[in-house]
């Protein structure tokens, strides 16, 4: 009978919508009943006490199971042509889909003599492969019951946001077995979910299943992710939501920010061949963070902290360096060489952050011994020209932004493992960022805010006359054919900024001539002039220094 029927199109378009609402009933209750008559009561002798042994459903009905499915999908398809056409209408039209296929998808909850609740999966492992095909089925009306609606498109009221609702409450709870939730997260993937609008509630959720221990149900959020209009999404959070809720668009790219150094994080899931994440990655790259708040930013900053393997960060392609380059950006660092832009409030401090992280990982590489030493020099560049890049692009180089991100990257010499074989290289690595300039400008533009860093920041006098010493050359180096006093101004843009410790004297004077560091004698000795009370003393300090 059931064959005759799915075959038989012409009969089921003749049914008036009473008669496709008492069929659709009618399955449901005939296939449930069904079920629940060949359901055993023993409990399988597994880790979860409330699973009873699946359902033989599947297996019973297997040489029907194509018409079935058939005639279930033309119900269904028919529940959707006959809904209301307003939101009351979907709703209602979304309840009957289910209900048809509730025997058929769900765990089936049945109450034992000893009033507990077990629960009986809808099928065995071995009938995964026709369940898929009625799984589709069910994908497929879906799909019907949100291209029914256009006007409810892309809102929370839509067939795609009540699939998601049901596959986080039902579908994907933890009771059901790994085999049924593959076949779920399979098929669901095929849903047209550019059409999805997440709400900060959905992204809540979302980000909740990383550190679920059933891994699946985040590998199926990194497959869905892609396909989301996040230009879209983001476009609307900020028309309809910031009016009412400032914080809206705030919450939206940290909680997007976040999914995707999770997702980065994931080994599994970047290793799958058909994975889309880099794709998302550049997307999401082209978007404006100024709304991401440094409050929000700087708690993603301490999940990927406390979730990475820091040594990846020495590895050029690792998929840390790509999360890296996201944070970066999300800190509004210029990714290249900009007119002055626009920043946001706490563009200042997600950068410090931002570096600050990168400067603690590099760190936590120098306690081992056994990392190859020339893989330091690429990440300590890198985030060296990274900054270069902001200040460059910002147009005040000297600005006390700058030099605070200095200070936070000249802790690399700070921290440094003290016994580790990697500070010499760390050294010499910084020098050698100093020493050679974006090419990109016509004049240094690091040097000056360098020298205060360096006077502000650095515990150890002999890396702080080396570095001195390594921003004047560098400083002078580039001097272009000018007026005859430019040479004058450039010593005095360096006697205005350079502040050498008052109490540590002679212990600075010791570190520069060890260091063979004479610009920064002279800007010493120079510094002391307008102290003198008198030409001898002037001519006592260069007597003085000569000596030495």
């Amino acid at each position: 009978m059931i064959g005759s029927l799915a075959k038989n199109r012409s009969d089921l378009l003749k049914l008036t919508s009473k008669e496709v609402f008492e069929t659709a009933n009618w399955l449901s209750s005939f296939f449930g009943d069904l079920r629940l008559k060949s359901t055993s009561s023993q409990a399988l002798p597994v880790s979860l006490p409330t699973l009873l042994p699946p359902s033989p459903l599947y297996s019973t009905l297997q040489p029907y199971i194509h018409f079935i499915g058939s005639f279930l999908l033309y119900t269904g398809q028919l529940l959707v042509a006959y809904g209301d056409e307003d939101k009351e209408g979907i709703g209602s039209t979304w309840k009957l889909i289910v209900k048809l296929f509730d025997p058929w998808i769900h765990m089936t909850p049945i109450k034992q003599t000893d009033n507990t609740m077990n629960f009986q999966p809808c099928w065995n492992d071995v009938d995964s492969g026709i369940a898929s095909d009625l799984i589709g089925h069910f994908v497929t009306c879906i799909k019907s019951l949100q291209n029914r609606y256009p006007s409810l498109s892309f809102s929370p009221d839509d067939a795609m946001s009540r699939l998601w609702n049901h596959y986080k409450s039902y579908l994907s709870q933890s009771i059901v077995p790994g085999y049924i939730l593959t076949v779920f997260n399979t098929r669901l993937v095929e849903l047209p979910w550019e059409l999805f609008f997440p709400t900060q509630h959905v992204l809540t959720q979302m980000i909740e299943m990383e550190a679920d221990s059933i891994e699946e149900k985040f590998i199926f959020i990194s497959r869905i992710l892609p396909q989301i209009n996040w230009s879209a999404v983001v476009e609307k959070y900020g028309s309809h939501f910031a009016p009412t809720d400032p914080n809206a668009p705030s919450d939206l790219i940290g909680s997007l920010l976040l999914l995707n150094i999770m997702m980065l994080s994931k080994k599994r899931i970047m290793e799958c061949q058909d994975n889309l994440i880099l794709e998302l990655v550049e997307k999401v790259l082209s978007f404006s963070w100024s709304s991401l708040s440094a409050s929000a930013y700087t708690q993603i900053i301490q999940w990927q902290e406390d979730h990475c393997n820091p040594y990846m960060i020495l590895e050029e392609k690792s998929c840390l360096r790509i999360a890296i380059k996201l944070l970066r950006v999300a800190s509004e660092f210029p990714l290249k060489i900009t007119s002055q832009q626009e920043e946001s409030e706490g563009a200042a401090e997600k950068r410090s952050c931002c570096v600050r992280f990168e400067v603690s990982l590099i760190l936590r590489c120098t306690k081992r011994s056994d990392i190859s030493l020339d893989l330091y020099s690429v990440s300590i560049r890198d985030l060296y020209r990274t900054i270069e890049v902001a200040a460059i692009s910002d147009g005040r180089p000297a600005s006390p932004d700058t030099v605070t991100l200095l200070s936070e990257f000249l802790n690399l010499l700070n921290n440094s493992h003290p016994d580790s074989t990697a500070t010499p290289t760390i050294l010499q690595t910084v020098l050698q960022s100093i020493l050679s300039p974006h090419p990109g400008s016509s004049r240094p533009v690091l040097p000056l805010p360098t020298l205060s860093a360096a006077c502000r920041s650095l515990a150890s006098m002999s890396h702080m006359t080396a570095v001195i010493e390594s921003a004047l050359t560098t400083h002078f180096h580039y001097l272009q054919p000018g007026p005859a006093d430019q040479m004058s101004r450039m010593w005095s843009e360096v006697l205005a900024t350079i502040e050498i410790p008052t109490l540590s004297i002679d212990e600075f004077v010791t570190s520069s001539l060890s260091n063979r560091a004479l610009l920064t004698l002279h800007a010493h000795a120079t510094k002391q002039l307008p102290l003198c009370e008198s030409l001898v003393v002037e001519y006592g300090i260069f007597t003085q220094r000569s000596e030495e």
